[in-house]
């Protein structure tokens, strides 16, 4: 095996890059300072790992500007194998390395075997955080939830909140609800519509709008990113303030778990629940009522 910053041609990939690694993606983040490398087996002409990262002021990033980065790999690739790949990698590439690696739940075993390497490789992790997945099965999402959030979702229902998924021309008005439920509690968003607009524009079918409505009001909407062939993750969501006693983020993440199961998804990515350095107790014991499950999300340093 060997490194390469270039894919030879001929040679065909032997697994999927998550949608953040893409390069038309990544042209998103940046036009330009990327540097990328492959571990190739030449007798297969296959493309084992990839790995890319940005260079800017003196550090190496993975992602630059994304929910995370890291290599992606083929579920047979080996422990020394990844370990050779990221130090080959480590000695190309002079800048200090900054990682996020893909949460845990998402795929639990590549995720070991991608810490271990790193932390083999000289790697320290500097930031931990708890990420929540919901694991979509063919069980319906009354059933994985909470019995509280079950008669929550039922009132919803009985005094008339609907939810449906929306269309991508839905942009706007979803990316300004979703401001304005973030002003109500002196709460950002992270991205601006323009830049938002920008990577939804390049990545339409990547990009799904889901609202919950009182007759023709949005009361909820989210807007969810499809990671891969197997998971769609939940980017911004929210509510407004005075329908806090329905709780209609509930009936929001029903109507997404649903469309994982028309898709044939297996994870709902929640993100983490942190603010700043903290974990927001409150807001990861919802996604836990909701029936996620609980991982890491890590971020290492060399």
């Amino acid at each position: 095996m060997e490194v390469q910053e270039y894919v030879p041609e001929g040679y065909k990939f032997t697994f999927q890059e998550y949608l953040f690694n893409t390069q038309t993606h990544r042209l998103t983040q940046a036009q330009s300072n990327w540097r990328s490398f492959y571990l190739l087996d030449e007798k297969r002409k296959a493309v084992l790992a990839s790995w890319h990262l940005h260079v800017n002021e003196g550090v190496a990033k993975s992602p630059y500007k994304a929910t995370f980065g890291g290599f992606d790999f083929s579920e047979q690739l080996t422990l020394d194998s990844l370990s050779h790949f990221i130090g080959k990698v480590s000695s190309a590439v002079v800048e200090p390395i900054e990682v996020i690696l893909a949460p845990e739940n998402l795929n639990p075993q590549k995720f070991t075997i991608s810490r271990q390497s790193l932390l083999e490789c000289g790697f320290d992790v500097v930031r931990s955080q708890v990420n929540a997945t919901i694991s979509v099965t063919d069980q319906q999402f009354e059933e994985i939830i909470h019995k509280s959030e079950r008669k929550k979702l039922k009132k919803s229902i009985r005094e008339g909140l609907t939810s449906k998924k929306l269309d991508f021309e839905d942009f706007h008005g979803v990316y300004q609800h979703l401001m304005a439920c973030r002003a109500e509690r002196d709460w950002g968003l992270s991205m601006s519509e323009s830049q938002l607009k920008n990577v939804a524009d390049n990545l339409s079918d990547h990009f799904h709008l889901f609202g919950v409505f009182d007759k023709e009001k949005l009361v909820a909407s989210a807007i969810t990113i499809q990671l891969s062939e197997k998971a769609l993750y939940v980017f911004y969501g929210g509510h407004i303030k005075e329908y806090d006693r329905l709780s209609p983020a509930v009936l929001l993440h029903g109507e997404i778990y649903a469309f994982c199961q028309k898709k044939g998804m297996k994870h709902l990515d929640l993100g983490t629940s942190s603010m700043g350095d903290d974990t927001d107790l409150n807001l990861l014991n919802f996604k836990k009522y909701i029936g996620a499950e609980t991982g890491l999300k890590l971020t290492l340093k060399r």
